[in-house]
Formats: C-alpha cells, structure tokens, sequence
C-alpha cells in the first residue's frame, strides 16, 4: 500500500488525543483517508487500526464514572461500566424532595451521574415515587428481596415533569430543563403523569389534562386514579352513593358499577386485561375491562385477611399465577394443614390454566413446566412421598424428590430443606453447600443467597463462597452491586464485601436502600410539644463509598402519623 500523508483531520485527532487525556471519554475515530482509526478511552490510546473503516461514536462518560464510587468496596459490591450502561442516555432523574431549614421544599436530582439540588425552592413537591413503592416505609428495610412495586414496570412514573405546589396551588415542573415551570400553579390537587395524561382537581372535581395544559377529560369525578393500560378507574358521585367506574382517555365510561355497589376498591389495569379487586368485606376478586367478576373466591396463598396487593403477581416464565381458592362453604374445610386447601392458577387474561384443586401450592407449580417458554427447571412434590424436587418441561424427574423442601433456583442455584436444616443444589441436584444453615433465602442478585446460622446472617455464594461474613443480625437486600444494609448489636448501616462498616447510624436511625446511587439516613428529632402526632427526621446522603454529600445542608423529612 502506498505511504500516505496525515490530512487535517488527522491532526485534529490527535489534538482530541491531548484534549481528552483526563476525561472519562471513549473516542471511536475513522481517518478520511482511511490511514488509520483508533479508539482512545481515559485518554490512552487502546486499539490503532491501519486502513479500516471504523464509524464515529462517543459514549456517554455517565455509564462509567459511578464505577469511580464504589472502587472502595471489594468486587462483587461494585457498580461496573457494563451494569451501568443501560441507564438512560444521561437524562436528569429525580431523586427525592427534602424539606429544608426555612420550611420550604428543595428537590435533588441526579444529572450527568452527579448529584444537585435544583435552585428553587417550593411549598410542597409531589414525590412521584410513593405511587409505586414505599420509599420511606421504614419497616421494608430489611427485606431479602425487592418488593412488588419494584419489580412491576408497569406501575413505575418515569417522567420528568415534577409536581410542585407554590402557596396553595399545584402546577409542574421540567427538571429535564433545569426545573422550567411548564404548567403553572393553578390546580387544588395533581398527580403525576401517566401515559402522557395527569389527573388534576379544581373546584372539588377531577379531571385530566395533558402535558400542554389542556383539559382533555373535564372535571367531573370525585375521585380518580391514573391510566394503565389506557383505562383509569374513577369514582363517581351518584344519588345511591359512590360507585366505581372505568373510563378510557377520551373521558368514555367503559364500565360502571351501577345503582349495586359491589366493590370496596378496583386497583388498576396493570395487566391489560385483568385487575384486581376487593368486595365489600374485602373479598378478592379479578374483574376484566368491562367490569365482569371473572374470578372469585380466591386469596393469596396463607392469606387471612382482606387483599393486600393491588395486582396479582404473575411468574414471567410461565405467565400464571398461583392462589387459594376456596367455595362460598369452603372456609370451614380449611386447616392448618395447607394440603387441605384448594389452589390453582390463572393466565393474564383472568382464565383458569390449572383448574383449582386440594393439592398443596407445590402441585400446581409443579405444573408450570406445562406453560413455559424457557424450559426452567419447575419444583415439584411427589405426592406418594411427600418429598419435593425438580421437575423439566416435559414433567420428568431431572432432580429426584429426596428433599423436605425446595425453593425455585435463582440462578445456577436452588436453596433446599433436608431435616431440620437448609442447603443448596446446583441442577445436577448435587450439593453444593451441605445442608448445616438456619436458613437460606434468595437474593435479587442470581447466585447469591442470604443466609442464617447460630441468628448471625451472611451473604453466601451459590457455591459455598462467603462474600459477607456471618457477623450481622439482620442483612438487607443484596443486588451485588452497592453496600449491603446491616445491623448488629446497636448499630446499623451499610457494609461492603469486606464485611466492614462504610456508613454507620444507631439502631434507632433508619435507612433508604442505595438506589441511584445514592442511599440516606434518617434519624428523628424530638418533636415539640404541641406536635405529638408530627415526626423529623434529619436526613444524611452518602454515595456508595461512605462519602456523605451535602454537609453543608441540613434536610428533613416529616411525617404525620395515621388517624387510628
């Protein structure tokens, strides 16, 4: 090939070279005249390519600097480049609101994978968080695995547009672009959008508006909740009483209770077809979107009480979900014994896929393999024996039931009951950690599994590896990427793999979970006298390595107790 000569751009190249020596950049470059390509990363030069074309590309510097926080704590407790690059493309995040020491309401965002408080300060900011999971529901700290409402897509408000309310009246914000006013206060009561729609209230009605402030649904509803699936269930006010209904995004009435009221509450059409909801006295019913009872008389499993969920929790493999079912006169046949009872499961659409039967849950998981896709491996009990294992797609015995109990596996892994104590199995059904543990529970992170001897809790590998040491009396939720939440004796904080304290507080201070990248603490300050129903607490960020953020600010967090 003949000797070619560096053109312009060429030279600019290099310059990018010298300009991006301390930057977090990686630069994909494609020479004119095809004398070389390169890829530079943190300024170094990793991979010189003669004569190959080689498409321009610059990668967000986002999905790799929170790695840079976590480098304190040893591997797996790590946030990499590669579990972080399927964020969003840098767009700014809410976080939380605080209120600060002046009374007014401050909101923290996460922009460019740093943290900052956005420069005005509001009378009240509606978190749009709390529609879908507890944030602050303290008791939830401690929690083997993630709860329902974050590990149900469909129920998350991902939107930038912020409600704030300044002097007695709501409107939105934009915090994609700075904290902009889009929509001015105006309104008595707002929620967040949802499918391109909020639900806004004024002269003691709702209605819906879209994202120009236009009216597109009048206020005419008492009460509303927000669209899924493109139907919202509304409460109207009629001469009989409040009834539910369910209209579509137009405002059309797509089903209603009538003059009869049948339900205490119809949650949302999380599923497209099937919602959830409670009767009178709290009975569970499944209703589909024309307002039909298509299923009844069923309760979660070992549930005694009224529905606590507002959704039915489905197995993505299989798409069925499992519960109790009982007839009007069965509830006197139930025992202790949970053989006894009657279950089965259902599909999406609200139909019966394994008609309810007095068999144990186990025998109706055991079924699963009938409807999966992937081919996982379905635990199964032998009805002659009692004893449980594993079962394929096609209802044979790949792991014998020689086991008391077993547990679905997580991962390469399934923790199993043998006598009095628990192990794991790989899907060979060899062990692979002896059967000598109190108890072994599932992680959200495959192949890692909290577990339990002698009351100290600890963090193992599927394959026996301790990765935290049983040191602790209560262990969080371990996802494998930030500090794990712990406590022991009084004190309570975050631990990295190492098992060593990073973040500390006292057993009466309580914690939000890292998420974000970003975890709190909150501890309460004593109420005045005449607020004895009214909790402060002071509120203390800190990144995944122990660095507290905000020093210089003091933050808080109110709550009221609830009317009892």
């Amino acid at each position: 090939m003949a000797t070619q000569s560096l053109n312009c751009t060429d030279i600019l190249f290099l310059f990018l070279i010298n300009k991006f020596l301390q930057n977090d950049c990686l630069i994909l470059y494609l020479s004119d005249n095809c004398f070389f390509s390169a890829i530079v990363f943190k300024g170094v030069l990793v991979k010189y390519v003669p004569g190959f074309y080689l498409i321009a590309l610059a990668v967000c510097s986002c999905t790799l600097k929170i790695s840079k926080a976590a480098e304190s704590t040893s591997k797996p407790l790590q946030v990499t480049a590669e579990q972080t690059a399927t964020q969003k493309d840098c767009k700014p995040e809410f976080i939380r609101d605080f209120l600060s020491a002046d009374g007014k309401y401050t909101i923290l965002i996460k922009k460019n994978n740093s943290f900052e408080f956005l420069p005005r300060v509001y009378d009240g900011v509606f978190d749009p968080h709390i529609c879908h999971e507890d944030c602050r529901k303290f008791d939830s700290e401690f929690s083997s695995r993630a709860f329902g409402f974050e590990r149900y897509p469909a129920m998350r408000y991902d939107d930038s547009f912020i409600a704030v309310k300044s002097g007695s009246a709501w409107g939105f914000i934009d915090i994609a672009n700075g904290g902009t006013e889009i929509i001015s206060p105006q309104y008595d009561e707002v929620h967040p959008f949802k499918e391109e729609l909020a639900a806004v209230k004024t002269n003691g009605l709702w209605g819906f508006i879209d994202r120009n402030n236009v009216m597109l649904i009048p206020p005419s509803y008492k009460d509303v909740h927000d669209f899924f699936n493109g139907i919202c269930i509304v409460v109207t006010s009629t001469d009989g009483g409040d009834r539910f209904a369910a209209i579509d995004k137009t405002g059309h009435i797509i089903f209603s209770e009538g003059t009869e009221k049948k339900f205490s509450i119809i949650y949302d059409f999380y599923e497209p077809h099937l919602a959830r909801a409670a009767g009178i006295n709290y009975e569970t019913y499944g209703i589909n979107t024309k307002g039909e009872i298509i299923l009844s008389n069923i309760q979660n499993i070992g549930d005694r009480g009224g529905p606590e969920d507002p959704f039915f929790n489905f197995d993505d493999d299989s798409n069925l979900c499992t519960m109790e079912y009982f007839t009007k006169d069965a509830s006197k046949e139930f025992s202790a014994d949970s053989q006894k009872r009657y279950y089965g499961a259902f599909d999406r659409e609200g139909t019966w896929r394994i008609k309810p039967q007095r068999v144990s849950y186990k025998d109706v998981y055991a079924q699963y393999y009938k409807f999966s896709s992937s081919g996982i491996l379905s635990e199964s009990r032998d009805a002659r024996t009692g004893k449980e294992g594993f079962k394929d797609n096609k209802g044979s015995w790949v792991i014998p039931p020689h086991f008391d109990y077993v547990n679905q596996f997580n991962g390469n892994y399934a923790t199993v009951r043998f006598g009095q104590k628990t192990g794991i199995i790989d899907k060979t059904g060899e062990w692979t950690v002896e059967p000598a543990y109190d108890s072994i529970r599932d992680t959200d992170c495959p192949d890692y599994f909290r577990a339990c001897i002698g009351n100290k809790y600890g963090i193992i590998k599927g394959d026996g590896t301790i990765i935290i040491k049983f040191l602790f009396d209560r262990l969080g939720n371990y996802d494998g990427v930030y500090p794990l939440l712990a406590s022991s004796g009084e004190t309570k904080g975050f631990v990295n793999s190492a098992s060593e304290w990073i973040i500390t507080g006292s057993k009466k201070d309580s914690f939000g979970k890292f998420k974000d990248g970003i975890a709190f603490k909150f501890t309460e300050q004593k109420p005045s006298s005449n607020e004895s129903l009214h909790h402060r607490y002071l509120v203390k960020s800190f990144l995944p390595d122990g660095t507290e953020l905000f020093t210089n600010k003091k933050l808080f967090e109110e709550y009221d107790e609830p009317d009892i």
